[in-house]
């Protein structure tokens, strides 16, 4: 920790004077910075996890605590350079992160620099040059809102962030307030219901593509906690949905709706056998029309995972279910389990039927019913393609949002 142990350094003579320490000088370098802001991030360093100013395109991956002292770190520029003096706390220490902003007279940023991995000897003098460059990659924020200012607490260079010490969204809501719904996104943003937190579906054709959405009856917006209606529905049906949808004949199977449903959309599998065993076999969705991050699936018997577990055609059998980056998905078991004497063609709710869900972006993808049954006939080559199923018309030639949603456009 270095707070309370900072000072402007005009004079080299002021190192000597305490006996070690690090200058950072932060050089205009032509920007017309008048002013700098230095944030430094001595917490650990942060990697593979994202910070969200919206729900779609993530700030960063990595990140680093704000120095608690941070507020202080502001310095005027002085014959071409900002500079900063950090004499050691005891022990040497290493700064992971110091990203610098330089603005004009009229308070725009107008460079930015970083430095990373800085050392601050607990005895000797290191100094340290970080030059400003015109840049289009920084977000500075805070609780106040996303214009930067001299005073933003937070900021983001790249792909390098300083973030405030368990605020990392910088929202002004603490890790843990229950006003806090996601630690990682920015406040005023609709934090959706995950696939795990769904328990309703309707349908919408006002959004696109139109489809059948998945949802819940409240979800938690970041600042207000939770909230039951956050989309002004006044009709109480699913008001809180996701950004996943199926198709739009499925709306009463996503649902839960505990009557049968013998005519939506799906993919049917059919399982060989052979001398009454399930074959070992990889079942094939059409090829995807665009990447996805991840694939997983549920029954009514199991939340969703990347394991399958199918309990309606004899002994259970397990699946695991596979993706590639063009997000063509396969279910492959390894067979051997006893079949039971015939399948069926009724897309009931039994346990034969899994929903499988792709994200197509971050908290974004697509939902579709998969349903197998025994088709007879001896092990077959491999991969065995599974048929769409749709009494409403349309074709899925290739997995996209587009095509799952709304097949009938297609």
């Amino acid at each position: 920790m270095i707070a309370g142990m900072r000072s402007v350094a005009l004079l080299l003579l002021a190192a000597c004077s305490n006996g070690g320490g690090v200058q950072i000088s932060v050089r205009e370098n032509g920007t017309g910075a008048t002013k700098v802001h230095l944030y430094l991030g001595t917490g650990q360093q942060i990697d593979d996890v994202p910070i969200f100013l919206d729900d779609k395109t993530p700030l960063g991956t990595t990140y680093a605590s704000r120095d608690p002292g941070g507020d202080a770190d502001i310095a005027q520029v002085t014959d071409g350079a900002a500079n900063y003096f950090f004499p050691p706390a005891g022990d040497s220490l290493t700064i992971p992160l110091a990203i610098a902003i330089g603005f004009d007279d009229a308070g725009t940023v107008v460079g930015a620099g970083k430095l990373e991995y800085v050392g601050v000897p607990d005895s000797g003098y290191l100094s340290y040059d970080l030059v400003l460059a015109a840049s289009n990659s920084v977000e500075a924020w805070d609780e106040t809102g996303r214009t930067p200012s001299l005073q933003s607490k937070c900021v983001q260079l790249g792909d390098k962030m300083v973030v405030s010490a368990h605020d990392e969204d910088c929202d002004g809501f603490l890790d843990g307030d229950a006003r806090e719904c996601d630690p990682h996104t920015w406040f005023h943003q609709l934090v959706r219901p995950s696939p795990d937190q769904w328990t309703c579906a309707r349908i919408r054709t006002d959004l696109t593509p139109a489809g059948c959405y998945a949802g819940g009856m409240s979800v938690c917006r970041d600042g207000m906690g939770t909230v039951s209606d956050p989309e002004g529905s006044q009709d109480g049906l699913c008001p809180a949905r996701s950004n996943y949808c199926g198709p739009l004949a499925d709306c009463p199977f996503l649902n839960r709706d505990t009557a049968a449903v013998t005519a939506p959309a799906y993919f049917r599998c059919k399982v060989p056998v052979d001398n009454g065993k399930v074959c070992a076999t990889t079942f094939a969705l059409p090829s995807g029309a665009e990447p996805c991050t991840n694939v997983r699936a549920r029954t009514d018997q199991q939340s969703f995972q990347n394991v399958l577990v199918i309990n309606g055609l004899g002994d259970p059998e397990i699946f695991d279910v596979r993706r590639d980056n063009a997000c063509d998905i396969s279910l492959k078991t390894d067979g051997g389990g006893q079949a039971i004497a015939s399948g069926t063609d009724d897309m009931t709710r039994d346990p034969a039927t899994a929903i499988i869900v792709a994200d197509t972006a971050p908290n974004v993808g697509f939902i579709v019913p998969v349903h197998f049954e025994l088709g007879g006939g001896g092990c077959q080559s491999e991969p065995v393609a599974c048929t769409w199923v749709n009494p409403s018309g349309g074709s899925i030639q290739t997995m996209s949002r587009d095509a799952i949603c709304d097949p009938t456009s297609h």
